[in-house]
């Protein structure tokens, strides 16, 4: 029996408010800025692993030009800069899969390149984050 996966099966929200209006492509992508673990190799061959304690990462989200979210964005950006308290809660749950990537404290990196075309174009909207969890499962149904 084949599987299916289906965007309208993801929630994804900032702050409670739920992201739609995705551009084709990636809709959303959660990566750490650091992998896990890196090794050290002495002069002799000794390897050393070391553990790294940064969970921090990326959250990117590729919206179209006409998504309400750009709005929010937006605002979000203009709040954290003239104030300082523009961060938000980011979730973003794959009910297809049981994956999930969750930040408590998020914020805009910078806003996206204003660009103007023949077509419109997709905003990609950068947020960073405080620590990261990423749950992979893959379970689809």
């Amino acid at each position: 029996m084949a599987k299916t996966f289906n965007l309208k099966r993801c929630l994804i929200t900032v702050n409670g408010v739920p992201v739609s209006g995705f551009a084709d492509g990636d809709a959303v992508t959660a990566a750490r800025n650091e992998d896990s673990y890196s090794i050290t190799v002495g002069a002799d061959g000794e390897r050393l692993r070391n553990r790294s304690n940064n969970n921090s990462g990326r959250i990117t989200f590729n919206l179209m030009y006409s998504s309400p979210l750009n709005t929010v964005f937006q605002g979000l950006n203009t709040l954290d800069e003239s104030t300082g308290l523009g961060q938000a809660a980011i979730l973003i749950t794959d009910l297809n899969s049981g994956s999930s990537a969750f930040a408590a404290q998020a914020w805009v990196v910078k806003p996206p390149d204003f660009t103007v075309g023949m077509e419109a174009g997709a905003r990609e909207w950068v947020f960073e984050t405080g620590d990261l969890q990423l749950n992979h499962a893959g379970i689809l149904i």
